[in-house]
C-alpha cells in the first residue's frame, strides 16, 4: 500500500476521516463537525501523493460515517426544537372554549370557539 505516512497520521488532514471509517465509536460529536467533508474528498479525489485505490475507499468511507453522523444529529436537533415550538404554542380545550397556554403560567389566555372553524388535517 503506498501512501503518504503523513497524510493518516495523528495529526494529519486525514486522520479524522481514517478514524470514522475504522473505529466510528472514537469519534467525538465535536471532531464530527470540525470535519468540512467537501474539503476532504476533494483532497481524496485529487490527492497530493499517490494513494492506492482501497486507501481511497477506506477514506470515502469514513467521510460517508462523517457525513451520517452530522445528519443524525441535525435530524435530533430538528426534532427537539420542533417539540420545543409545539409545547410553546398548544391549545387546551375546557369547557366549550379554547385556552391558549404559553411557556409561562401568566399565557393563558381563553379565545372564545368560532362557528366556522377549519378542522385540522394530517397530510
Amino acid at each position: 500500500m503506498f501512501y503518504g505516512a503523513f497524510v493518516l497520521s495523528k495529526k494529519g488532514p486525514l486522520a479524522k476521516v481514517w478514524l470514522a471509517a475504522h473505529w466510528d465509536k472514537k469519534l467525538t460529536k465535536a471532531q464530527v463537525f470540525e470535519t468540512n467533508v467537501e474539503s476532504t474528498v476533494d483532497s481524496i479525489i485529487s490527492p497530493q501523493v499517490k494513494m492506492a485505490l482501497r486507501t481511497s475507499g477506506h477514506l470515502l468511507l469514513g467521510v460517508v460515517r462523517i457525513y451520517s453522523r452530522k445528519q443524525k444529529y441535525l435530524l435530533h436537533d430538528l426534532g427537539e426544537a420542533c417539540a420545543k415550538i409545539k409545547m410553546a404554542f398548544r391549545y387546551v380545550i375546557h369547557n366549550n372554549y379554547q385556552y391558549f397556554v404559553g411557556t409561562n403560567s401568566s399565557d393563558k389566555m381563553a379565545v372564545p370557539p368560532c362557528r366556522y372553524s377549519i378542522p385540522y388535517c394530517y397530510y
